[in-house]
């Protein structure tokens, strides 16, 4: 999985500064899945591999006139999932590239304003 962050091109009045929530989100393995609920982890429909193996098509994005920015000292220290649960032994398998689908921007990057 890849990710950009994009400049937000709104203006801070957009978006309400006294409404807030806080979320956490946990990554785990599927031994620590089951460790946790007690319920053995959901299986993965298909994984990297089966992709790979079948020549299954990739799907990237088409956004080619936007520019990432840097990540931000704190960002920048985060570790990858495979960093903490560790790298697997197998080696990497790459995908070809002419399974890779681009899809074209919609023009659908406003988003509504909704009623809370």
């Amino acid at each position: 999985m890849r990710q950009e962050i994009y400049a937000d091109e709104r203006d801070l009045t957009d978006y309400s500064s006294h409404r807030t929530w806080r979320v956490f989100v946990h990554l785990c393995s599927a031994a620590q899945w089951t460790a946790i609920t007690c319920e053995v982890a959901p299986p993965t429909p298909i994984d990297r591999e089966v992709y790979v193996q079948h020549g299954f098509p990739w799907f990237d994005y088409y956004d080619a006139d936007r520019e990432d920015l840097a990540a931000s000292e704190t960002l920048s220290k985060v570790r990858t999932v495979g960093d903490l649960l560790g790298k697997d032994d197998e080696p990497f398998n790459p995908i070809d590239p002419s399974t890779v689908i681009k899809l074209k921007d919609g023009g659908a990057a406003t988003v509504a304003t909704g009623v809370w």
